[in-house]
């Protein structure tokens, strides 16, 4: 495993008498998996960072430190983040750059890596068990497709092709058991250990993902928004139901009709053809992607816009009528709101 390779310029930005930010290195290149890869920002006075983050990449701060932390990256190509940090009217950016993970050379690791990859995974946090299910990577029609057409938004149009490799999913939202778990504390509006967390960012999402990351030594992410769709209407055993798993809401969604605007403990419905529940209603879930209008290209294992003012949510919610909980309704919110009914679902990467 290569070590991390450091460009040794110090740079300081002056903002003032009593502020500044130093930063050291500016820029970092690395390769390898498994160790936490990180740049600390020291500062004085005001300050803020924001982030065109990709999905391999975490931030996290306290009153004095910027940690940044990066993971195993499975994609064929050299991925580049730019972190721009600001103090008053004065601003610096860090480049990261973050090289091709290798899988082993082993071939019975390889076998046994790949082997394991292919079918649901049971995981246990701190004595919380929860599921992964496989999904097979296929082509498929992304958007409001005839059967939602009289339902859709507009920003469900226009339908385009969309290539995904495999990956996983939660069998579940993540619960607020693993989630208190995970991060020691419950933030959900009203409590249950079945019950999906609720009232999270998608800032909160990700301080969860690191820390289970380390937990489990796992790569875990948010799903991007095609992940989403694609398991919602079952993979390559997709159907045309407007809900996850049936035509009818009321088999498969908790809604405002159903639920009175409560939640519910998870696996409560129906399940879809891929064996996941409440992908229709209960909370919206966060995905990785910027939200923004659809386009009409092709793409292959697409992470959406590069930047925007609100992230994907998807799925509707228990206090959202029908025609949002359907498979194909996307929603946005800024990515520092925390609201009731607003949680997330899990995905993982596979090796190939």
């Amino acid at each position: 495993m290569k070590r991390l390779l450091f460009l040794l310029a110090l740079l300081t930005v002056s903002v003032g008498a009593m502020a500044y930010i130093s930063v050291s290195p500016q820029t970092v290149r690395f390769s390898g998996a498994g160790e936490i890869k990180q740049v600390k920002v020291a500062h004085s006075g005001g300050w803020s960072f924001g982030l065109p983050v990709e999905e391999w990449i975490f931030c996290s701060q306290d009153a004095n430190t910027l940690s940044i932390e990066c993971f195993k990256n499975f994609d064929d190509t050299v991925r580049t983040a730019h972190l721009t940090l600001m103090s008053g009217s004065s601003t610096c950016t860090i480049t990261l750059i973050q090289d091709i993970y290798r899988p082993p050379v082993n071939n019975d690791e390889v076998e046994e890596e790949q082997k394991q990859s292919k079918g649901s995974r049971e995981i246990e946090v701190n004595g919380v068990k929860f599921k992964m299910v496989y999904v097979e990577g296929s082509r498929f029609t992304m958007g409001a497709t005839s059967s939602h057409a009289k339902e859709a938004f507009p920003t469900e149009l226009p339908v385009h092709a969309v290539e995904l490799a495999d990956y996983m999913i939660g069998e579940t939202e993540v619960t607020q058991a693993l989630w208190t778990a995970v991060m020691g504390s419950n933030p959900s509006s009203v409590k249950g250990d079945n019950l999906p967390v609720d009232n999270i960012s998608w800032f909160d999402c990700w301080e969860f993902i690191r820390k289970l990351n380390r937990l489990t030594n796992l790569q875990f992410t948010l799903p991007t928004e095609a992940q989403w769709e694609y398991a919602a209407k079952g993979g390559t055993h997709r159907s045309t139901t407007k809900f996850s798993g049936h035509s009818d809401w009321f088999e498969v969604a908790w809604t405002f009709l159903n639920s009175r605007g409560k939640l519910h403990r998870v696996k409560a419905l129906r399940e879809n053809s891929l064996g996941l529940y409440d992908m229709s209603g209960n909370v919206w879930e966060w995905c990785a992607d910027w939200f923004d209008l659809y386009h009409t290209r092709a793409t292959v294992n697409p992470t959406g816009p590069e930047s925007g003012d609100y992230r994907v949510i998807r799925g509707g919610a228990c206090d959202e009528l029908e025609n949002r909980c359907r498979v194909t309704c996307r929603s946005g919110a800024a990515p520092g709101n925390k609201a009731a009914h607003l949680g997330l679902r899990l995905a993982l990467k596979v090796s190939k």
